[in-house]
Parts: structure tokens; sequence; C-alpha cells
């Protein structure tokens, strides 16, 4: 099955190239709002075209301002086979000629063998990348493993509302793994699998001090100074003060 999919994938190769072109020709910029019904064309472009793939359960899930989540399933492999859940997002950050793009970045163009665009490589090559290997594997046969395939459209805006929607469907979207496509290869021939995230965290800092100017030779507390700062010198850092 999967050496008719890779045949599939080369006799389909400039198909799939038109579909990042025309993907990459939406400004779906989810930080102004200005785009965001740029941000749902393209959730409809990508649910026509995930249908068209033969994903079933295919749809968008807005609520109130939400951005949409686009999201479709093959679980034709059966009950006892692994579900594999694909996440990454559509939506993009802004650009525009004056911020150094020598061409349109919402007019995609190959220039020496390489697609200008914004989004040609965060992330709609992802989406495209992931939704044209589903298109061949179904091509050349039912693939071994269920498939759910969810795409974002605020990923670059935050992510507000994913939180909310993944903690109210545990059964949508329960799987085996959970892959997530957004990054970059050193090399066309050199393929990466990533295996851990950075990730982000928040965090509130609360500094209680003198209602007044004090001297800092009466009251001031010695602080010690680490070479690599963490949460854990917090408490070495502290100032007694006056009551």
């Amino acid at each position: 099955m999967f050496a008719e999919a890779h045949i599939a994938a080369d006799r389909r190769l400039q198909e799939f190239i038109g579909r990042l072109k025309a993907l990459t020709s939406i400004p779906s910029v989810s930080t102004d709002p200005a785009h965001w019904p740029d941000v749902e064309r393209a959730a409809a472009w990508l649910t026509d075209w995930m249908r068209d793939i033969g994903l079933q359960n295919v749809q968008t899930f807005t609520r109130g301002d939400y951005l949409p989540l686009v999201y479709g399933e093959y679980l034709g492999a059966g009950p006892n086979a692994p579900t594999v859940l694909i996440y990454t997002h559509y939506d993009v950050q802004p650009a525009a000629r004056e911020d150094g793009w020598e061409t349109d970045p919402f007019v995609p163009e190959i220039i020496d063998g390489k697609l200008y665009a914004r989004g040609a490589v965060d992330s709609k090559i992802h989406v495209t990348a992931q939704l044209s290997a589903i298109a061949c594997m179904m091509e050349a046969g039912s693939p071994p493993v269920n498939l759910k395939v969810l795409l974002e459209g605020e990923e670059e805006s935050g992510s507000e509302h994913i939180f909310a929607f993944v903690a109210e469907n545990p059964a949508l979207l329960k799987a085996d793994v959970t892959v997530v496509t957004d990054g970059s290869m050193p090399d066309p021939d050199q393929p990466v699998l990533v295996y851990g995230l950075r990730g982000l965290i928040t965090g509130e800092l609360r500094v209680k001090g003198p209602r007044r100017d004090l001297h800092s030779g009466h009251y001031g507390a010695p602080c010690i100074i680490r070479r690599r700062w963490s949460p854990r010198s917090l408490p070495s850092c502290t100032r007694q003060t006056e009551k």
C-alpha cells in the first residue's frame, strides 16, 4: 500500500503544489479582525478538500468570536486499529511588501524552485502535506490506522479557544498518538521527527514594598545573584520592609 501511495504522490505532485498555492493565497491572518472573513474562507476551502479526499464527519467548530477549528476523520481501519490525531494550523501572521518582502506575500510565486508566500512554511505547508499524504493513502487503499485531523485557525493569535474545545470533546479527539506538524527541516533530504516542543508558560508576579522610600543601607536585604536565574531564586531576593 505504501509503495502505491508514493507513486500517487509523485503523480499528483503538481496538483498538491497547486493546492498549496491556492491555500497560501488566502490571507488568513488571525491577529487582524479585518482578515477574520479570510480565516473563515480558508476553513471552508479546507473542509471542501477534506471531503474530496474522502474524510468523514468533516465540520467546522465555531462559537461566539471563535475562529473556525476544522475537523475531519477516517475511522475505516476499525475499532481495534490505532488512532492517530494530526494537528496543525492554517492561520498566519500579517505580511506586507513594506515588511521587506520582494514579492506580494499573498500572491504565491515559485522562484528558483522555492515557493514564496506567507504561510508557505508556517504552517500551510504542513496542512497541505498532511492532507496530500492522506489523499494518496486513500487512493492506494484503506489506511492501516484511523485518522483524525484537527486544523486550528487561531494558533498565531494565542490559541484562545482550542483549550476549551479539547476539554469539551474528549471522545471526538480520543487517539493513541497525536502528531503535531509545525516545524522545519534543515535540508530537503533530511526529514525531522520532533519529539519535544518548548511550549509557553504564563504567570503573575506580585511585589509588595514599603509605603515610602527607605534607606537601602538600613533596610535593604542581601540578594543572591545567580548566574542562571530561575523562579527558585526568588526567595533569596526578598526585601525586608517596614510595616
